[in-house]
C-alpha cells in the first residue's frame, strides 16, 4: 500500500500541474465568468489535496499486524483512491455542467466525501494501533522491586 500511495500521489501531483496548464492554456480560466472560474480553481485545489494525502500515506503508511486494523486501513486507502479519481473527473465535468445542476455537483461532492472518509479511517486505524501498543503489557520493561 505504501508504494501504491507514493506513486499514486506522484501521478496526482503531475495531474495537478497538468490541470494548471490546462486552465491557463486551453480553457483560459481567467477569462471565464466568476462561477465557472471558481469551479475550475476549487477542483484544481481538490486535486492537490488528494495528491498530498496520497504522498503522506506513501511516506508514513505502516500496515498493521492486526487484521481488523489492516482492513480499516485498506478500506480507507480504497476510499481515498476512488475519491481522488472522482475529484479528477469533477475537474473536467463540474465547471462545464454547472448550469445543469448547480447545487448537486455529484463528482466533487462524493469525491470529497470519499477522500475525507478514507482519511478518517486511516486516523482511526492509527489511533487503534496506538491504543493497542499502550494497553499491551510490556513484560520486557517490567521492573518490579521485590523486598
Amino acid at each position: 500500500m505504501r508504494k501504491f500511495h507514493r506513486w499514486f500521489g506522484i501521478v496526482l501531483t503531475a495531474i495537478f500541474l497538468a490541470t494548471g496548464q490546462y486552465m491557463l492554456r486551453v480553457e483560459h480560466v481567467s477569462d471565464l465568468a466568476m462561477g465557472p472560474r471558481l469551479l475550475y480553481r476549487s477542483r484544481h485545489i481538490y486535486l492537490l489535496m488528494a495528491a498530498l494525502i496520497n504522498l503522506v500515506l506513501g511516506a508514513y503508511f505502516v500496515p498493521s499486524p492486526r487484521a481488523g486494523i489492516r482492513v480499516t486501513q485498506r478500506v480507507g486507502s480504497a476510499l481515498i483512491t476512488v475519491g481522488s479519481v472522482l475529484l479528477l473527473v469533477s475537474f473536467f465535468y463540474d465547471a462545464q455542467h454547472a448550469d445543469l445542476v448547480p447545487l448537486d455537483l455529484v463528482y466533487s461532492k462524493w469525491g470529497i466525501r470519499a477522500v475525507a472518509s478514507g482519511t478518517l479511517l486511516h486516523a482511526i486505524a492509527g489511533a487503534m494501533r496506538s491504543s493497542a501498543r499502550t494497553t499491551a503489557p510490556d513484560v520486557a520493561n517490567d521492573r518490579r522491586v521485590s523486598l
